[in-house]
């Protein structure tokens, strides 16, 4: 059955589509703290940065006891002559494991260093310090889309996104040429421009403002109608950027 056989393929769980509900557009500081920053910052950087401390931690304690291992098996190989014979037949046997407890040991601390686990957690918890300043010190003026330096502001905040995640990939890849295409649109917030050249005719361009009115005569709809429905026809012309 290739249904079947595609649930027990983790590549088929990788490509599904994300079946969670399109998160409503965030237009207020409350809406755009309360579901974007504040969860940013607690639940995807702060946390992650404490995931790779442990982890840090836990690799270096591996380290730590294969050396221990390995420095205890070559301490034991040095006091043959004063053990008994079986204990030192033992001994002998693990003469072979110090060589193979340092090699692990060695492993370990390469891929430590390779993975720059405190670097990495460091990085994540500075950003989330960042977004707490940037959140505790918003604009007092600034409370909804359409406020001056609410588009700075909140560009602000995704740049540190999307920084983030790209200084992670450059210490994971080694590619410190790495960029990430930044998205225009920061918000699905939509807003109402009458002077947005919607299309063309016989006349040449016409406005939004046009076409509204124009929906307002030939289809019996009221101005707030007419507005909506423009934008619903031409939905790229109305989004903040």
């Amino acid at each position: 059955d290739i249904s079947l056989a595609n649930q027990h393929d983790r590549r088929f769980h990788v490509m599904k589509k994300d079946n969670e509900a399109i998160p409503p557009p965030m237009a207020t500081k409350l809406e755009y703290i309360g579901k974007r920053l504040e969860p940013r910052i607690e639940e995807f950087l702060r946390d992650r940065a404490r995931s790779f401390v442990a982890r840090g931690k836990l690799c270096s304690r591996f380290e730590d006891a294969f050396i221990a291992a390995g420095t205890f098996i070559g301490f034991l190989g040095t006091q043959k002559l004063k053990l008994p014979s079986k204990l030192a037949a033992y001994v002998e046997g693990l003469n072979g494991w110090a060589a193979a407890s340092t090699t692990v040991s060695t492993a370990f601390a390469n891929h430590h260093a390779k993975m720059k686990f405190e670097e990495i957690a460091e990085n994540y918890f500075d950003t989330a310090d960042e977004l707490e300043k940037i959140k505790v010190n918003w604009p007092r003026n600034c409370n909804m889309a359409g406020d001056p330096g609410w588009d700075d502001h909140i560009a602000m905040c995704e740049e540190k996104f999307i920084s983030t995640t790209e200084e992670f990939a450059k210490k994971r890849t080694g590619n410190k040429d790495l960029v990430f295409v930044k998205s225009k649109r920061i918000s699905s917030v939509r807003k109402w421009n009458p002077e947005v050249i919607c299309g063309d005719d016989e006349s040449g361009g016409y406005s939004a403002n046009d076409r509204a009115l124009w929906l307002e005569e030939n289809e019996n709809l009221n101005k707030k109608e007419a507005q909506e429905k423009v934008m619903d026809e031409f939905p790229d012309n109305f989004l903040l950027e």
